[in-house]
């Protein structure tokens, strides 16, 4: 994802408790059916346009790693449009080195593309959701997380970032940066959240730092509708995000940390009330 490194000794832990047979995936994790991909794009950095939204083949923090594939893609099935990425990274290092991901709303690391006129968002009018269903596969270690980002301004700026808001729906391995603080419920769903102040680019690319919040669902949740507003209040009553911000864009993809994969994501929307 952008900007941060997690170690993850309870994830190498997990790794070498699991039986042989889990470790060694010998399966070919990728899109079951390629043949149905009407475009894809695997340089560093490539985006596809999805519905006002933007798909971006992110390997933010691959360093000097060069033996690694990772692609984005849209195909059709059955008459429908979905989209979804691959990856393939060696097992270098504990930190997490590519989010392949789509945002909603522009991202303040990047140059802004104006798709989406309810975006950004005070903080305090915020009553958003998301829809979707995923179909993923993989080895390793990665997860799989919505991505928030706050900020002070608009339009956002790297400078202007205060906070960087997580909701993993899915792990494998990771676990989050920062120290656990406390649970909530959403929903009947159980999340351990993380939190850890002055957090900053792992990659060394900026000197920014802000605070860092993640929610980390106990269960995977593969399918939506997922409400954001519970996560967003909470951190209002307990005094870390103040309503005063923006949320910039909202982001859907995997921190991958090594191993081999594919996501792929259908009847996708974020909805804002």
């Amino acid at each position: 994802m952008n900007y941060k490194q997690i170690f993850s000794i309870i994830g190498i832990v997990s790794l070498l408790l699991l039986p042989v047979n889990c470790r060694n995936i010998n399966a070919d994790l990728i899109s079951s059916d390629r043949q149905n991909i009407i475009t894809e794009k695997n340089k560093d950095g490539d985006t596809l346009a999805v519905d006002k939204m933007i798909l971006i083949n992110n390997t933010w923090n691959k360093q000097n790693i060069t033996d690694y594939k990772q692609s984005i893609y849209i195909k059709k099935s059955n008459g429908k449009k979905t989209f979804g990425w691959s990856w393939e990274w060696p097992n270098s290092g504990w930190s997490v080195k590519s989010y392949p991901e789509i945002t909603c709303g522009d991202k303040p690391w990047d140059r802004p593309l104006n798709l989406r006129s309810d975006f950004p968002i005070k903080v305090s009018a915020a009553r958003i959701s998301a829809e979707y269903k995923i179909k993923t596969a993989s080895s390793g270690t990665n997860n799989l997380a919505f991505e928030m980002w706050i900020t002070d301004k608009i339009p956002g700026t790297p400078e202007s970032i205060t906070h960087e808001i997580m909701i993993w729906i899915d792990n494998k391995g990771m676990s989050g940066a920062g120290k656990h603080v406390s649970d909530l419920t959403v929903n009947n769903t159980e999340f351990d959240f993380y939190l850890r102040k002055s957090h900053g680019d792992a990659s060394g690319k900026s000197t920014v730092q802000w605070t860092y919040a993640a929610f980390i669902a106990r269960q995977s949740k593969f399918e939506g509708p997922l409400d954001f507003t519970p996560f967003i209040k909470f951190l209002i009553e307990q005094k870390i995000l103040n309503p005063d911000l923006y949320i910039a864009n909202i982001e859907l993809g995997n921190e991958i940390v090594n191993g081999k994969g594919y996501t792929e994501v259908s009847d996708y929307r974020i909805i804002v009330k």
